[in-house]
């Protein structure tokens, strides 16, 4: 059965388990972020966050990505491609998969997970990076990191063919409101909301907005919202 693909947009929730060392009370078998988001947090690290995200993904279970056969922690970013964790690898990019590269100095490659797949073959990641930041958003092809960095490819965990991007939109759509953020009813700046949860509807589109759907009932909008915080209500 397929399943509605969520990209990941925001920083992992505090104290979150999958992204918390076992040391402390977690399930992540990663080395300490640096600067750690929180105590015991494995975040800021681009492993520590691949490994937290592929396990969400997997219904919440850890899967063993990046490893060799012979130890219990992942390898460094630079080595996960090649590791001989019995995942398949391909060059196409999958919701959900994690993309690599390797350094051509041999130091710390990267790793980011696919988020969205675009019409001309680049992708959304969601990533982390040591000495660098918990979380961002970006958007790459197979050329980027070009400079003293090598494209490898793309791991693919099992639930990679489970996944389907969300359906399209319309004005009249009944949605459930699944993420915390969005703009203001003038469709200005950015705002928790307090409507997670709820059922509303799609009153307007306007596309090159960073917030395009108006979702409110009747005539009043409650605000203006992202695609991958909307889930289309049968």
């Amino acid at each position: 059965m397929s399943r509605v693909y969520k990209p990941r947009t925001t920083c992992p929730a505090k104290y979150d388990p999958l992204w918390t060392r076992k040391e402390s009370g977690g399930k992540s078998p990663c080395i300490k972020g640096k600067p750690a988001a929180w105590t015991g947090s494995v975040l800021s690290n681009c492993v520590g966050y691949c490994y937290g995200r592929v396990a969400e993904l997997n219904n919440g279970n850890m899967l063993r990505i990046g490893h060799p056969s012979t130890i219990a922690y992942p390898l460094d970013a630079q080595n996960w491609f090649t590791a001989r964790d019995g995942l398949e690898r391909g060059s196409v990019p999958k919701l959900g998969a994690v993309a690599c590269w390797k350094r051509r100095d041999l130091r710390s490659g990267h790793v980011a997970m696919v988020e969205k797949v675009n019409a001309d073959g680049s992708w959304m990641s969601s990533e982390s990076s040591y000495l660098g930041i918990a979380f961002r958003n970006k958007t790459y092809n197979k050329n980027s990191y070009k400079w003293n960095y090598i494209f490898q490819g793309f791991i693919y965990p099992p639930y990679v063919n489970e996944y389907v991007e969300a359906e399209e939109l319309a004005v009249g759509d009944k949605v459930v409101i699944t993420g915390p953020y969005c703009a203001n009813s003038l469709g200005i700046g950015k705002k928790y909301s307090a409507a997670v949860g709820w059922t509303r509807q799609i009153l307007q589109i306007y596309p090159g907005r960073p917030y395009p759907y108006r979702v409110g009932y009747g005539s009043a909008t409650i605000g203006f919202f992202k695609k991958e915080s909307l889930e289309k209500k049968e």
